[in-house]
């Protein structure tokens, strides 16, 4: 958690926000593999991907935490956090790349074999509007049918369209995660490289 740490007090102090960690946004618990290069144990980590590219979120490595305990807990603390928050406030979240793929798949209901469409790079930025109800105008009905997002639209007052990573619905309905719209994924930011020349091994 250290990266999410000091990425998250470096906000802090450029941008003068109040940094408050929470426990259940933690990245989720690798069990065994924790501290292990990527490349050290493939053959489980492969076994627990192909199992999660099925819709398994049951399927979890020795020792840690399924995709379904880390949904619960997370989303749980963020519907707290959302609801509690002003009409016009915006949050910023300093997530570890699993706990971003599961919540991203599930708030916009591809399910647990989704996580995979969602890239992310280091300090990559994720911007999606929320509400606890549908637009207006707007039904579930509506908002289930609209299908995956439309690319090259170019919403009112921009010039430049909005890109959508392919297979990802714009928008989605659930009672129980309100709505979700997406204005951007994985979007890059000007990332200070490391010491040494090369990137950190990559987490799955």
């Amino acid at each position: 958690m250290d990266r999410a740490i000091l990425t998250a007090e470096a906000i802090e102090e450029v941008k003068g926000l109040q940094n408050t960690p929470h426990t259940e946004l933690d990245e989720m618990d690798f069990g065994r593999l924790e501290g292990l290069d990527y490349n050290d144990d493939q053959v489980e980590l492969q076994w627990v991907l192909q199992e999660w590219s099925k819709g398994n979120g049951e399927a979890r490595v020795t020792g840690g935490e399924s995709a379904i305990e880390v949904f619960e807990r997370a989303n749980t603390k963020f519907q707290d956090l959302l609801a509690g928050a002003g009409p016009d406030e915006s949050l910023a979240f300093v997530l570890h790349g699993r706990l971003i793929r599961i919540l991203m798949s599930q708030w916009m209901g591809l399910g647990y074999e989704g996580m995979s469409r969602f890239a992310h790079h280091n300090a990559c930025i994720n911007y999606l509007k929320w509400a606890p109800e549908p637009i207006v105008g707007m039904g579930r009905d509506d908002v289930e049918q609209s299908g995956e997002a439309q690319h090259g639209e170019v919403p009112a007052g921009e010039t430049e369209p909005r890109e959508v990573q392919p297979g990802v619905p714009a928008q989605i309905y659930d009672e129980a995660f309100g709505h979700f719209e997406v204005v951007f994924l994985n979007e890059h930011t000007h990332a200070i490289p490391p010491e040494n020349g090369t990137p950190d091994p990559a987490r799955p």
